[in-house]
């Protein structure tokens, strides 16, 4: 017990040895969406922690986003003709279309599936 301005306190004990680490690989999407559970809805993300779910969960949500992600730079590439060719030809255009369709997809991916609630 701990007394501290004419309160007591009394140290809780917990045992987290019923919960283990994810066994999965979850990539950086699942990363930043894990962060954002923490960070915004630490009460869903502590009861998926303690139901042993969070790993699953952040594991479709990673693939889910690369999907999604690797669909959009298709997308963006052909709709601004962003070809090798392109590349070739004139590496900074390049450069500063295929940084514009990134930093595109990056924040649909981040707006549909990553910092939704």
């Amino acid at each position: 017990m701990i007394i501290q301005n004419n309160i007591t306190y009394e140290k809780a004990e917990f045992d987290f040895k019923g919960i283990s680490k994810p066994k999965c690989h979850i990539g950086a999407w699942g990363q930043r969406r894990a962060s954002f559970l923490r960070q915004f809805e630490p009460e869903r993300y502590n009861e998926m922690l303690c139901n042993e779910t969070i790993g699953d969960y952040l594991e479709q949500i990673d693939k889910e986003a690369c999907e999604m992600y690797d669909y959009l730079m298709k997308e963006f590439a052909r709709q601004q003709n962003i070809t090798e060719e392109l590349k070739s030809e004139n590496y900074i255009l390049w450069l500063q279309k295929m940084n514009s369709a990134n930093n595109k997809a990056k924040n649909i991916v981040y707006d549909k599936l990553i910092f939704k609630d």
